[in-house]
C-alpha cells in the first residue's frame, strides 16, 4: 500500500543558523576580498566623477585622456570582482550541499549496509550513489552504475515497463514502500530481490534510497512449493486412487477427491460432514483409532493397513490405505493425508485362491498325497506338509534341495527314477511318472508313486520349473502282492473246486449208501466194517471242507448247536496235532444254542489252536472255554466291533509269546504271517475271520507281547421255539407223501436221492437234465416239488428254475450243488431258492424238501 512521503532531510547541522553561503568562514573571507575590490573601484569611480563635475564647478581648459582609461578599468575590475565572488559562493554552496547529502547517507549507514543499496534520481532514474554490496550483487562497476545505468535497466526486458511504472508511481508518492521483483546481473543471470525505499533529497534533487534484498532462494522455494501444490492438486483431483485429508484431532474429513467418494459411495459434500469413523467397518474401528493416534503422536509418521469401508447400501469395500501425518495447518494436531486403493476384487480373489489352496491341501492330505515344486536350475525344492506324515519327518527335516531328496531314494531305484526324470526334462515324455521306494526316518522303506510335469521352460526349451505329487502306495503294493498270491491260490481253489465237485458226488453216493445199508439188519462184523467206512467217508468230507474253507468257498450248512459240543469235538482232534508239552484245559459254561455250521466252526477253532501251538514252541497251556455273554451299549467289546446283544462265546487262549500291537493289526489280512517262508500261507486266520462273519459272528483278539493270546468268537444266541424246542427258522426233518421229481446228471447221486426220498414216503420220479424235467412237469401236473442239480448239460438248474417260475409257479424247487460259491455265481438263481450242499445227508435232504413244500403251500396265490 502507499505511504506518505517523508519530509526532505534538513541539511542544517544542529546549532547552525540559516545564513546561506556566508555561514562558512572561507566564504566570508572571499566575500570580504570581493567587497574590498569593489570598494576601491567605487572610490576611484567617485574620484573620476569629481574630476568630471569640477570642470563645471571649476572649469579647466582640457580633460586628461589618462583619466578616461582609468575610469574604464575601475568599472571592469569592479564587475570582475563581483563575478568572482558570486562564482566562488556558488561553488561553496554546492560543496556544502554535497557534504550535507554525504553526511545524510553516512547517517543512514549506506556504505556499511550489508544489503545492496543505491540512491536513484526520481526524475532521470539514474543512479546517484551505490554501495559496495550492490556492486558485488550485480557485478557492475561503480562507474557503470553512475554513468551508464538507470534503475529499470536492472529489470528483465519483459519487466522494464512495469519498473518504469513503479518508478513513476514512486515519484508521484503513490508507490508501495516494499515490492518483490526480478533483476538481472551483469552476466545475465536472474535473481529475485525484495525492494524497499526511502525518499530523500540528494545533491539538490528529489531522490530515493533503495535497498535490494536477495530473496532468490526464498522465491525459488516458493515457486517449487507452488508447483508442488499444483501437481498435488492435479493428482488429488485426477488420481484413480482415493485421497482424503483428515483432521488429526476430530477425524473429520477436510477434503476428499472424487475417487474416494466413489469408493465409499458418498458425494464429496456428504463426506465434508462425516468423520472417517462413520465410514469404517465396525470390526476395523479399533485399528483405525490406533492408527490415527500413532500418526498424531509422531511415533509413526506414516502407516499402511488394509481396512473395510461400508457404503450406505450396506455393501463393503476393502481398501489398501496408506496414511501420513502433516504438522501445522489450522488444526491443533495437524492433519493426515490418506491414499486408499480399492483392493476388494484382489481380496476376494485371494480368499478364493486361499480357499482353493486349502481345499487342495485337504484333498491331497485326504488321499495321502504330497505336493512338490522343483526349481530345476537352482535345485531348490518345496514340499507340502503331507510329506511329514509319509516319511515320518519333523518339519525342519523336510529336504530343501534335490540332492537331499535323492539321497532318500532306494539304491535299487535311483537309476530308474533318474532316467524317468531326464526323459521328461528332455521332452521325450508328456509327464513324469514312476514308482520307487523312499527311506523313512526309522530307516524303513515306503513305496511312493511320483508324478509330475514341467510347467515352465525358457526360450531355448530348457526346463525351469517342475511340479508334481507323491502318493504313499505301500498299502496298494501290499495288496497287489497279496492279489498276485491270491491269484495263485485262486488257481488252486479252482482246481480244488473241480475236484471237490466230483469228490462230493462220490461222497454223496457213499454216505447215503452207508446210511441205507446201516439201516438194514446186519451182522456185528459187517456193521463194524461199514461204520469204519462211514468214518473214512466223514474224514474225506472234512478234507474237502478244509480244501474250500480258506477261501470261504464251502457252502454253509448251519444247524442248531451248542458251542460246548464244538469244543468237545475239537478236543478229540487236538490230541493228534498238539505236542505233549502243551496242557489242554477246558471250561464249558455256555448254555445257549447258536446257528452254526459245525464243520466250519470246528475248522476255525482248529486253525486257532494250531497257531497257539506255534506260539508255544517250548510248551504251555491251551485253554478252551465257552460262556454266555450279554453285551451292553458302550461296553468295551463294542469298541472292537461287537454290537450290543446276547451271545454264546467260545475262546481259545494260550500262554505263548503273544503279539505286538502292529502284528495284531494285520493278523486277519490274507497272506499275512509272522512264520518263516514255507511254514505258513497266511490264510488260516483269514479263513477264520471269513467263517465267523459268515455265521453272523464277531471275532476279538486279546494279546500282548510275552503274555500270550486269546481269540474270542461271539456268535448270536439262536431264538428257541418253546413248543418244538428247536431254533426258530430251522425246520424239523419229517418225510411226506408229495410227488417229487429228482433231476441230476450223475446217475449214482440221482439214485441215492431217489432212495432217500422214497424211503421217507415221497412218490419219486427222476430225470437226467433240465429239459427232461420240463417235459415231465408238462406231462404230469401232480408233481409238487423238483430237486435239481445246478450244473447240468442241456439245461442247467438256474435255467430250469427260471422256466418253472414262469410255467409252473406252484411247484416247489430245491437245488443242490457240490460246487463253490464262485462257480454258483455263474448260474444265478431266482430269489428265495436255497442251495443244498453236497455231500448231503438224509436229514439235510428231507429238511430242504419239506421246507420248500411248506413254503409253497403257505405262499399267497397269484
Amino acid at each position: 500500500m502507499n505511504t506518505p512521503t517523508e519530509s526532505p532531510v534538513d541539511r542544517t547541522r544542529p546549532g547552525e543558523s540559516r545564513r546561506g553561503f556566508l555561514a562558512s568562514p572561507l566564504a566570508r573571507r572571499d566575500f570580504a576580498i570581493g567587497v574590498g575590490i569593489a570598494a576601491i573601484s567605487l572610490v576611484l569611480l567617485i574620484g573620476d566623477l569629481v574630476d568630471k563635475v569640477l570642470p563645471f564647478l571649476a572649469p579647466h581648459e582640457t580633460t586628461s585622456h589618462y583619466t578616461d582609461e582609468l575610469l574604464f578599468g575601475i568599472i571592469v575590475a569592479t564587475t570582475l570582482g563581483f563575478l568572482w565572488a558570486y562564482r566562488r559562493g556558488e561553488e561553496l554552496r554546492r560543496a556544502l550541499r554535497d557534504v550535507a547529502s554525504s553526511r545524510q547517507l553516512a547517517e543512514l549507514g549506506f556504505d556499511r549496509n550489508p544489503l545492496a543499496s543505491a540512491v536513484l534520481d526520481l526524475e532521470t532514474l539514474r543512479f546517484l550513489a551505490i554501495n559496495e554490496t550492490a556492486l558485488h550483487q550485480y557485478g557492475y562497476s561503480r562507474a557503470e552504475f553512475l554513468e551508464r545505468l538507470t534503475g529499470p535497466d536492472l529489470s528483465p526486458r519483459g519487466l522494464r515497463d512495469a519498473a518504469y511504472a513503479r518508478m513513476s508511481a514512486l515519484a508521484g508518492g503513490t508507490a508501495d514502500l516494499r515490492t518483490v521483483t526480478q533483476h538481472l546481473r551483469k552476466d545475465g543471470s536472474a535473481l529475485w530481490v525484495e525492494l524497499s525505499h526511502r525518499p530523500l533529497e540528494y545533491l539538490g534533487r528529489r531522490a530515493s534510497i533503495f535497498v535490494a534484498l536477495d530473496v532468490t532462494a526464498r522465491e525459488e522455494m516458493a515457486a517449487r512449493q507452488r508447483a508442488l501444490d499444483a501437481r498435488f492438486r492435479a493428482v488429488f483431483e485426477t488420481d484413480a486412487a482415493g485421497i482424503v485429508e483428515v483432521d488429526a484431532t476430530t477425524a473429520r474429513m477436510l477434503a476428499a477427491n472424487e475417487a474416494f467418494a466413489r469408493l465409499v459411495g458418498r458425494t464429496r459434500e456428504e463426506l465434508s460432514e462425516l468423520s472417517v469413523y462413520d465410514l469404517t467397518h465396525p470390526d476395523d474401528l479399533d485399528e483405525s483409532r490406533k492408527l490415527l493416534a500413532l500418526l498424531a503422536s509422531g511415533q509413526s509418521p506414516r502407516r499402511t493397513l488394509i481396512k473395510r469401508y461400508v457404503r450406505p447400501d450396506g455393501t463393503m469395500r476393502w481398501a489398501l490405505t496408506a496414511a501420513a501425518h502433516v504438522r501445522g495447518g489450522d488444526t491443533p494436531l495437524g492433519h493426515n493425508i490418506a491414499v486408499a486403493v480399492d483392493v476388494t476384487d484382489q481380496r476376494l480373489a485371494e480368499e478364493a485362491r486361499e480357499l482353493l489352496r486349502e481345499r487342495l491341501a485337504l484333498t491331497l492330505d485326504a488321499v495321502g498325497e504330497g505336493l512338490w515344486d522343483w526349481n530345476v536350475p537352482s535345485g531348490e525344492m518345496f514340499f507340502s506338509p503331507s510329506f511329514l506324515r509319509i516319511l515320518d519327518l519333523a518339519p525342519h527335516e523336510l529336504p530343501g534341495r534335490l540332492e537331499a531328496w535323492s539321497s532318500r531314494i532306494h539304491p535299487s531305484d535311483g537309476a530308474k527314477v533318474d532316467a524317468a526324470v531326464q526323459a521328461h526334462l528332455a521332452g521325450e515324455t508328456l509327464a513324469f511318472e514312476v514308482e520307487y521306494r523312499l527311506k523313512r526316518r526309522d530307516g524303513s522303506w515306503v513305496w511312493v508313486l511320483d508324478r509330475g510335469r514341467v510347467v515352465r521352460r525358457d526360450a531355448e526349451g530348457r526346463a525351469e520349473r517342475m511340479v508334481g505329487t507323491i502318493a504313499d502306495i505301500s498299502a496298494r503294493r501290499d495288496l497287489e502282492d497279496q492279489l498276485r498270491q491270491a491269484q495263485k491260490m485262486e488257481a488252486v481253489g479252482q482246481l480244488a473246486g473241480g475236484v471237490a465237485h466230483d469228490f462230493n458226488n462220490l461222497l454223496t453216493v457213499i454216505r447215503t449208501g452207508l446210511e441205507l445199508a446201516l439201516s438194514e439188519p446186519l451182522s456185528a462184523e459187517t456193521r463194524a466194517d461199514l461204520q469204519e467206512v462211514e468214518l473214512a467217508t466223514q474224514r474225506a468230507t472234512d478234507l474237502t471242507s478244509q480244501l474250500l474253507a480258506f477261501s470261504r468257498r464251502r457252502l454253509s450248512q448251519p444247524r442248531l448247536m451248542s458251542l460246548n459240543d464244538a469244543v468237545v469235538e475239537l478236543g478229540q482232534l487236538l490230541s493228534r496235532v498238539l505236542p505233549e508239552d502243551i496242557d489242554v484245559r477246558r471250561r464249558l459254561e455256555a448254555h445257549a444254542h447258536v446257528l452254526a455250521d459245525p464243520g466250519n466252526l470246528g475248522q476255525s477253532l482248529l486253525n486257532i489252536a494250531v497257531n497257539a501251538r506255534d506260539a508255544m514252541p517250548e510248551g504251555g497251556v491251551l485253554t478252551l472255554a465257552t460262556f454266555d455273554a450279554t453285551i451292553a451299549p458302550n461296553a468295551p467289546e463294542c469298541h472292537d466291533g461287537v454290537p450290543p446283544g446276547s451271545y454264546s462265546v467260545v475262546s481259545v487262549g494260550d500262554t505263548g509269546i503273544g503279539m505286538s500291537a502292529d502284528v495284531r493289526a494285520h493278523i486277519f489280512e490274507p497272506f499275512f504271517t509272522t512264520k518263516p517262508v514255507g511254514k505258513g500261507t497266511g490264510l488260516g486266520l483269514a479263513s477264520v475271520y471269513g467263517i465267523v462273519k459268515q455265521m453272523a459272528g464277531h471275532l476279538r483278539v486279546e494279546s500282548a507281547a510275552g503274555v500270550g493270546t486269546k481269540f474270542l468268537i461271539y456268535l448270536p444266541v439262536a431264538p428257541i421255539d418253546a413248543e418244538t424246542g428247536t431254533a426258530l427258522g430251522v425246520e424239523s426233518t419229517p418225510g411226506g407223501t408229495e410227488h417229487v421229481l429228482v433231476v441230476e446228471d450223475d446217475p449214482a447221486v440221482r439214485a441215492v436221492a431217489v432212495r432217500m426220498l422214497a424211503a421217507h414216503g415221497y412218490l419219486v420220479e427222476q430225470a437226467g437234465d433240465g429239459a427232461q424235467a420240463i417235459a415231465r412237469l408238462n406231462a404230469d401236473a401232480t408233481i409238487a416239488c423238483v430237486v435239481a442239480d445246478v450244473v447240468m448239460p442241456v439245461m442247467a438248474g438256474n435255467a430250469l428254475a427260471a422256466q418253472m417260475r414262469q410255467q409252473h409257479p406252484h411247484v416247489a424247487l430245491v437245488v443242490m450243488s457240490a460246487h463253490s460259491h464262485d462257480v454258483l455265481a455263474q448260474f444265478p438263481l431266482p430269489d428265495g431258492i436255497d442251495v443244498l450242499a453236497k455231500p448231503f445227508t438224509t436229514p439235510g435232504l428231507l429238511r430242504a424238501v419239506r421246507k420248500a413244500l411248506d413254503a409253497k403251500r403257505t405262499a399267497p396265490a397269484h
